[in-house]
């Protein structure tokens, strides 16, 4: 039996909780043994079962353990991330009544809520996380790290760059690119493409607000 540790002890932190003991889909037999966070105990409140055991900073990974990030921004999850994967540190995805269309993939740690649906001929990279009844069209890239909130659609051809966040409810319209870093806003409709580190917003998306270089 595989040990499950999951790295952030916020909402996300205990949705996953919730999700990964539920979950049939993926071919493993595991049990979450802990939480890692540099926040400590507090994040969980007395009613959660499973401990913060570390800080994901300094946490040295066992042979029989994987991780699992639930951390929403993409930027602060690689960084929190990158000390884990220098030591070895070997991760799950988690697939929970997901679709998949001929000839899609998904790579290493990456998070599928309830009821999503991936098209054919996609490919979601590392450490994404799509939440619950969001679609993707076909032919979409789904860039390492990048976050899509629940219910949101995303059209056939679309590319999303690296580290981009798209709130719940959002829709992209078909053939947009969507630059690395980039954030749309909760329930906008974005029909152009979105240049790196810009925050989009409305229906149509407008941009609102623009980051010269990552942080």
């Amino acid at each position: 039996m595989e040990l499950l540790i999951i790295i952030g002890a916020g909402g996300l932190g205990r949705e996953l909780l919730s999700q990964a003991r539920g979950d049939g889909a993926h071919d493993h037999d595991w049990t979450v043994i802990g939480f890692l966070d540099s926040r400590g105990q507090s994040m969980l409140g007395q009613d959660v079962d499973v401990p913060v055991i570390g800080d994901p900073a300094t946490y040295v990974p066992r042979p029989r353990e994987r991780f699992l990030a639930a951390i929403g921004d993409p930027v602060a999850k690689e960084r929190l991330i990158a000390p884990l994967i220098e030591k070895g540190a070997k991760f799950i995805d988690l697939r929970t009544e997901v679709r998949f269309g001929e000839r899609s993939t998904w790579s290493e740690g990456s998070v599928f809520g309830r009821g999503v649906f991936i098209s054919a001929d996609c490919h979601i990279g590392r450490h994404c996380y799509i939440d619950s009844s969001s679609t993707i069209g076909h032919d979409v890239v789904v860039g390492d790290y990048s976050h899509i909130g629940a219910r949101s659609f995303v059209a056939g051809n679309v590319t999303i760059g690296k580290c981009v966040t798209i709130h719940p409810v959002s829709a992209i319209s078909r053939g947009v690119t969507l630059g690395e870093g980039a954030v749309v806003g909760m329930g906008s409709v974005v029909l152009r493409d979105v240049p790196p580190y810009t925050t989009v917003l409305g229906n149509p998306a407008r941009i609102v607000s623009r980051q010269k270089d990552a942080e």
